[in-house]
């Protein structure tokens, strides 16, 4: 019985975590949206450039920033199988699918104008090295665009997050590699009553049901620019850091 319960929860998150549009289970559809009103949010940076899109998935993103006017599009995944999935579901002349590790990229030096990066440091167990990648390969006047979510705002135990950062801690290690200036976003912003309650549920629940604790309707997905020396209560930070 424990045993059935741990694949069925790691089957969830695994759903949760690798998002397929045409195969997306009822509980997913609001991780979608959220995922491609951050697509949408890059488009005026990306206009003419060259972008790398890190932990593409399944292309639907890359997808989306080809067609929003990018000149070239590196979409990178270190799963071959997803990379051959997104090739078939997604292609398009100025997309070039990659298989490659987030933290050892292979992508020329200074060839790319704008990085863009969804839920993908939380991930990783060199985090720093990936920075340092994004950095590496980004022009002189390049962006690098990240987001991930709030530690304080986090719902699940996810097994495939190996940390999930504060605004400070994401704050921090983003200035380590990216010193020049950088602009802090928020999205959906949560009601912190709300979110403790649903921390102290989940303990109790099945974990079949844990994803109705994501769903909320009531809170807006939409993107904020949020000031550094404030607290916010969102789910997810987006930084957008100049190489210079």
């Amino acid at each position: 019985m424990g045993s059935d319960n741990i694949d069925k929860k790691t089957k969830i998150i695994a759903d949760l975590e690798r998002i397929i549009p045409d195969k997306i289970p009822p509980y997913s559809k609001r991780l979608l949206q959220e995922h491609v009103l951050r697509y949408q949010f890059v488009s005026k940076y990306i206009k003419g450039k060259t972008v790398l899109d890190v932990a593409c998935g399944s292309g639907y993103g890359s997808y989306i920033i080809a067609n929003s006017g990018a000149k070239k599009v590196y979409a990178a995944d270190c799963d071959s199988k997803t990379i051959s999935y997104a090739k078939k579901r997604y292609p398009h002349d100025n997309i070039n699918y990659i298989c490659t590790d987030a933290a050892k990229l292979s992508v020329a030096n200074c060839l790319i104008d704008v990085v863009v990066s969804f839920e993908t440091i939380e991930h990783l167990s060199k985090p720093k090295l990936f920075l340092k990648e994004m950095y590496r390969l980004l022009k002189r006047t390049g962006i690098c665009i990240i987001s991930t979510p709030n530690k304080h705002c986090s719902l699940e135990d996810n097994p495939y997050h190996l940390k999930e950062y504060t605004f400070s801690e994401f704050t921090n290690i983003l200035e380590q590699y990216f010193p020049g200036k950088k602009y802090y976003f928020g999205q959906r912003k949560v009601i912190k009553p709300i979110i403790s309650f649903y921390l102290f549920l989940k303990r109790y629940l099945p974990s079949v049901f844990l994803p109705l604790l994501r769903i909320r309707p009531w809170e807006k997905l939409n993107i904020i620019k949020i000031n550094k020396k404030a607290t916010h209560d969102y789910l997810y930070f987006i930084a957008v850091c100049y190489k210079n």
